[in-house]
């Protein structure tokens, strides 16, 4: 008697260890405890009927045991141990759809398939936001494991859901250049050169497109951003009829040409240069027209030749040389000497050439020069 009262002294008491399935879950002061306890255990468990908890709760063996009374365990600890320990006792979820219960699983399990939804419709590499159309909620607690619903039943409710992705997509969109034409009179005319070449601009234009199920519903701009200004293409043009040196006018005035082909059969079709390094002077005119010597020389070429078809050249002497091609005739021969005026070929459409025409070319030095002034065409 003496030992007990002075173990009481110092703070043990008797107690009763807790066996459940084997297994000390808990130390109380009365075999009581284990009834309040089961009193939480069930209000912890959602249970329509609080037997059929009672039902899953094994009965606890005792055993005796002189403690501290610090070790000795609350109601709640003993509820929370039974609720451990209880294989028919488990943790899941309540699914919600609208405030109404649909079905219960475990927490991963419910988990796994709301992501495996929502996630169904997200476009790689792009930033996604998805939700239920439906009010979702849950409602997490312990449950008896046989009232739950199956993984299977769970995912094909799930499944049924409608869900709104709202797609935030962003892309580069080129905008045209344009083309701005220039003149000068520092070029003969049908002369073009690209001085600027042209390149396209960037717009970045933001959206959201919004999903419903993957099938696009809605788009929304956001932003449309310039990220690169396009930069005009700029074409040189040239106006001027005849290019013409001091030099070039100064040879052509001394030079006393006539006309190479009679007055009014005649017109302009491509000018000295022109862009395209045109060595010549092109006057369109009915085939067979007469072409003349436009001054006194010596014939040095009369034949066919390449593109230039058949060609006629007069040595005028002093360096200065005349050109006739695409003749369709030649009415004089190498070793010739003409005057200005005397009828040398008939205008025709032969070598490298889209119609009947004459192209007249005056050479000075060994150099092609225009050959407008010498014929008095501005």
């Amino acid at each position: 008697m003496s030992l007990f009262y002075g173990l009481h002294a110092c703070g043990a008491t008797v107690a009763y260890r807790v066996n459940y399935d084997g297994k000390i879950i808990a130390t109380v002061k009365s075999k009581q405890q284990f009834s309040e306890a089961m009193d939480i255990v069930k209000k912890r468990v959602n249970s329509v009927d609080n037997e059929n908890v009672e039902q899953v709760i094994s009965t606890p063996v005792y055993s005796t045991a002189l403690v501290l009374n610090d070790v000795i365990d609350s109601d709640a600890v003993l509820a929370d141990a039974i609720i451990e320990n209880t294989e028919n006792i488990v943790y899941a979820s309540s699914l919600i759809i609208n405030g109404e219960i649909v079905a219960c699983v475990e927490e991963t399990a419910l988990t796994e398939c709301i992501n495996k939804r929502l996630n169904q419709f997200n476009i790689p590499d792009t930033e996604c936001k998805t939700e239920f159309i439906d009010n979702i909620s849950f409602d997490n607690g312990y449950f008896l494991s046989d009232k739950l619903d199956s993984v299977n039943y769970v995912s094909g409710l799930i499944s049924s859901l409608d869900v709104r992705t709202i797609v935030t997509n962003t892309s580069d969109i080129e905008t045209d250049y344009k083309t701005v034409t220039e003149t000068t009179d520092e070029e003969s005319v049908d002369y073009l050169e690209v001085e600027t070449k042209g390149q396209k601009g960037i717009r970045r234009i933001t959206e959201n497109v919004v999903l419903i199920n993957g099938v696009e519903t809605e788009r929304q701009q956001i932003s449309d951003e310039v990220v690169k200004e396009p930069i005009d293409e700029v074409i040189i043009k040239g106006t001027a009829k005849n290019k013409v040196s001091v030099e070039e006018k100064s040879i052509a005035k001394n030079s006393g040409f006539v006309f190479p082909l009679p007055k009014g059969v005649w017109e302009v079709s491509a000018y000295y240069g022109d862009g395209r390094g045109h060595k010549g002077i092109d006057l369109r005119s009915p085939k067979g027209t007469s072409i003349y010597a436009v001054a006194g020389g010596k014939v040095t070429f009369a034949s066919y030749y390449k593109g230039y078809g058949n060609c006629v050249k007069i040595d005028h002497g002093n360096g200065l040389i005349t050109v006739y091609a695409h003749a369709s005739k030649l009415c004089v021969s190498v070793g010739d000497t003409v005057s200005a005026g005397d009828l040398i070929a008939l205008v025709g459409c032969t070598g490298d050439s889209s119609g009947n025409h004459l192209h007249f070319e005056v050479i000075s030095g060994n150099k092609n020069i225009n050959p407008a002034p010498f014929i008095g065409i501005n």
